[in-house]
């Protein structure tokens, strides 16, 4: 089983993308873990493709990186596409960082990453909002140029 996790900022991938491994007992790879240490898609590209090399059975991608669709997508039997409402997702994402701001880590965060509410902060505020509707467009349109025979879930 090979699934890909995308969607929506604070959907719940990577929660979801743990949990789906800890039950299957399948490896997990978090693309959000490189960008937070490196902010280089190149590194997320590279890194998702080492990740794919070094497991040919069973495993679970999640995160929207466009600069990777066409790696992991091909290879995926299952893509989850997770959406939510803009306002959801706003919550979610500042909670999510409060909780990260006071300590509360989760396995896909990378230890040295801390939280921080400045205008970067703000702009991805602003790229949550109004993230649905281009990854509707944008990852929409990528996907249907990738994927054939995948289960669209």
């Amino acid at each position: 089983m090979k699934i890909v996790i995308i969607g929506d900022s604070g959907a719940g991938k990577s929660t979801l993308a743990r949990k789906i491994s800890e039950k299957n007992g399948i490896p997990v790879f978090h693309q959000d873990t490189v960008w937070l240490k490196t902010l280089s898609k190149d590194a997320v590209r590279e890194s998702t493709q080492s990740f794919l090399s070094q497991n040919k059975g069973s495993w679970v991608i999640d995160g929207n990186y466009r600069d990777s669709i066409e790696i992991k997508l091909p290879q995926a039997d299952f893509v989850l596409w997770l959406q939510i409402s803009p306002l959801k997702a706003l919550y979610r994402v500042i909670i999510r960082s409060i909780k990260r701001r006071l300590g509360k880590r989760k396995s896909d965060i990378p230890e040295d990453f801390t939280e921080k509410f400045d205008k970067e902060w703000l702009e991805f505020l602003n790229y949550v909002w109004h993230s649905p509707k281009r990854n509707k467009i944008s990852l929409g349109e990528k996907m249907m140029n990738l994927i054939s025979g995948i289960k669209l879930m």
